[in-house]
């Protein structure tokens, strides 16, 4: 994790070796890394949560 925040501090990508690809967020696919003791990338992971906060 330290090492994404780093790279994304220094190069405003936060990829590196150690996790999947992560994709840049957009509304549309909404990608976001889940820090695990296995790291994913999910989709809209959170979109009830979303809905229910509203725009």
């Amino acid at each position: 994790m330290s090492s994404a925040w780093i790279n994304f501090a220094r190069n405003s990508n936060p990829n590196h070796s150690g996790l999947p690809e992560w994709p840049a967020f957009t509304s549309e696919d909404g990608a976001t890394m889940i820090f695990d003791t296995t790291c994913e990338v999910r989709y809209h992971h959170d979109k009830e949560l979303m809905e229910l906060l509203g725009p």
